[in-house]
Formats: structure tokens, C-alpha cells, sequence
């Protein structure tokens, strides 16, 4: 009966430490070699944005962005430039068996990323003419940055003759 007892524990044990491996995210260490080897270091704002559930679960994303600010291009792209990015996340509800994968971006918002061109299968299935970009650092391949506000965005900062900032009379 104690070695039963024994198997039993032991197998529980076993399967409690396989399924918490399985869902760990990727090292921090790991996550910078993959942003620092990603062919496309850029800024990008998100300007339009498909989100597709897909059959099997999770969802596509299909995007197109405006970039900000280049890194580094192996592809030659430059600011103002727009490109495609497409890439796939796991529904959040239902665990997956593993992987790290990329946050669901947002329209309008910037974010810097880390990209790659697609990979030889996905290009011999696509039939379009410009180039597919898709996140190369998994969960670390978008990072939001701050949008500045309209007022610092638009309006020069106003100073006083002494180059301190100028102080508006109040009024009454």
C-alpha cells in the first residue's frame, strides 16, 4: 500500500512540476537576446488594427503601423514609412503548453518593436507583393512608450527672458 501511496504522490508531483515549466514565460536574459539579434528596431504607432478569432482558439492579428523612429532596418525601412505586421496570441482564458508570445496591441498607441520578415513557409503560402513583418523577441517584442500630450506636442515651451519658464498672469 506505501508504495502505491508513493507512485501516486511521486506521479502528482512529477505532473505539478511538468505543468508549471510548460507555462513559464521566457527568462529576462533570453527575451533582450532576442530583441537585440531582431532585424527591425523601431517605434511604430498602430494605425489600423484586425483582430480574427481563430478557429482552434486564440486570435490573428493583422496590422498596420506608422514608423515613428528607425534603430535598425536590415530591410531599409525609414520614418514615415507604414508596414504590415501579422502574429498570432494564445487565448488569455485557456492555458497553453508553452511559449511566451506578444501583447495585444492597440490602436493608436506607439510602441517600440522588435521585428523579423516572415519565415520561408509562411512567404511561399502569401501572395502578396510587400513584405510581412512579425514580432522576433516574443513577449518582449512591443513595448508601449508614452504619446506625448497635445499642448507639449504642439506649442513651443514660452520663457522669460532669463530662460526660465514663463509664468500667465491670472485673471480675475
Amino acid at each position: 500500500m506505501k508504495a502505491k501511496l508513493q507512485i501516486v504522490i511521486t506521479a502528482f508531483c512529477a505532473m505539478l512540476g511538468a505543468g508549471s515549466v510548460a507555462n513559464a514565460e521566457i527568462s529576462f536574459e533570453t527575451q533582450r537576446a532576442l530583441q537585440d539579434r531582431a532585424p527591425e528596431k523601431l517605434q511604430i504607432e498602430i494605425q489600423e488594427l484586425k483582430k480574427k478569432r481563430k478557429l482552434g482558439g486564440g486570435f490573428n492579428f493583422e496590422v498596420v503601423a506608422k514608423v515613428l523612429a528607425v534603430e535598425k532596418s536590415d530591410s531599409g525601412l525609414k520614418t514615415g514609412e507604414s508596414l504590415k505586421i501579422h502574429y498570432w496570441l494564445h487565448n488569455p482564458r485557456k492555458p497553453v503548453p508553452s511559449g511566451s508570445y506578444p501583447i495585444e496591441v492597440q490602436k493608436g498607441m506607439r510602441y517600440k518593436a522588435y521585428l523579423g520578415p516572415a519565415s520561408a513557409a509562411y512567404r511561399a503560402l502569401d501572395d502578396e507583393e510587400e513584405t510581412i513583418y512579425f514580432p522576433t523577441a516574443a513577449s518582449g517584442s512591443f513595448h508601449q512608450v508614452s504619446v506625448p500630450t497635445s499642448a507639449h506636442r504642439n506649442q513651443p515651451a514660452e520663457q522669460d527672458g532669463a530662460g526660465q519658464p514663463a509664468t500667465r498672469p491670472e485673471s480675475k
